[in-house]
């Protein structure tokens, strides 16, 4: 099993994604559509009952890549950051400005919500509800949750490679055993610290969240802007909770825009797609399932000791009421000067996006 070490080979698949990308939308150059989505050979798509949770908490799922169809993680990505390397120093300056700046705020809490993507979660294939209008439920959008529950595997797959391989410690991990500066022992899912026994890098989350929100954004393109700002945020809630450094899920979004030009050649992946993307037109127009159906309801993590139980009783509670305007206000605010996107105004924003449609040029 080969490591590749040229992490500039990374940005290649930025351009490789944005390719995949936009020929799904239909934004390809000759205006043609993927061929082999509108294809009558398409297999039938998932159902439902291939992605229900068992009474055991297992799911019968799985991705949509097999075999030496996988997406290798550690041909994809590059190391982690070395002990004493520019890259490990900036992880762990962020790892204790963002714990010092959020913790036990608004946006911490939020981070606790977007940790939740366990089979059985109310919250585990609903993260961008919010941006797309619609809750994605197992009974009312059966394709939409079928589609993304076996992305959730296909993720899960391809990260494992370089999770075990490398086995690198979380920067939680490393602030109980006091290996640097001030106080990071503490995270935003107390419940979950025992079962975090899988490395720190990749972040499966991430490469979960931006996977999703790439496909989403194919779904409901009249939102894509939306969907991928939810995305970042929901990749940084991974450094919010103390789960994660930054270089692991800054990794994961290289990965998982490797893997999501790789589904494209999935005759399985495209027919959920198109049944996805038929059943999310006719829910949101007849508004069947709201995005304001999304319940703020966490699954404590079924090996919490009896202090993690008593410490995610009081986040599970101070969520209480949590529902889609106070997620995206907490969202769209710069809570911590480690993720401040810059004070620029709407008037600003708005100037910049006139100057690129007409022509402008940065090169």
């Amino acid at each position: 099993m080969t490591k590749r070490k040229n992490v500039f080979k990374i940005k290649a698949l930025s351009l490789l994604v944005i390719g995949a990308l936009g020929t799904s939308v239909g934004l390809s150059s000759c205006g043609q559509s993927n061929n082999a989505e509108s294809s009558s050979d398409l297999p039938n798509p998932t159902p439902i009952s291939q992605v229900a949770v068992n009474t055991d908490g297992t799911v019968k799922n799985v991705g949509y890549l097999e075999g030496d169809k996988i997406m290798n993680s550690l041909d994809v990505i590059a190391e982690p950051p070395a002990n004493g390397s520019v890259a490990k120093t900036l992880d762990e300056t962020i790892a204790q400005n963002v714990g010092k700046d959020l913790y036990g705020g608004d946006r911490w809490l939020q981070a606790a919500i977007d940790a939740d993507l366990a089979s059985g979660s109310e919250l585990a294939n609903c993260h961008y509800d919010c941006q797309i209008g619609v809750h994605i439920d197992k009974d009312k959008t059966p394709h939409l949750y079928a589609l993304l529950s076996r992305l959730h595997q296909t993720a899960d797959d391809s990260g494992n490679y370089a999770k075990k391989y490398y086995n690198r410690l979380r920067p939680f991990k490393q602030g109980q055993a006091k290996n640097f500066g001030i106080n990071t022992d503490k995270t935003c899912r107390p419940d979950m610290e025992t079962s975090l026994i899988k490395g720190s890098y990749p972040s499966g989350h991430t490469t979960v969240g931006w996977l999703e929100g790439l496909v989403l954004a194919t779904i409901d393109p009249s939102h894509q802007n939306a969907i991928m700002a939810r995305a970042q945020e929901y990749s940084e809630s991974r450094v919010v909770c103390n789960h994660h450094w930054y270089s692991d899920v800054d990794a994961s979004r290289a990965l998982a825009g490797a893997i999501y030009a790789s589904l494209q050649q999935s005759d399985q992946y495209l027919a959920d797609l198109k049944a996805a993307k038929e059943e999310f037109s006719k829910v949101l127009a007849d508004g069947s399932s709201p995005a304001n159906d999304k319940k703020y309801t966490l699954k404590e993590d079924s090996t919490a000791t009896t202090e993690e139980d008593a410490d995610f009783q009081k986040v599970a509670q101070a969520i209480s009421g949590w529902n889609c305007d106070k997620e995206n206000t907490i969202l769209e605010q710069n809570l911590s000067s480690i993720f401040a996107r810059g004070n620029y105004t709407a008037e600003q924003k708005d100037e910049q996006k006139d100057d690129s449609s007409s022509g402008k040029s940065g090169y």
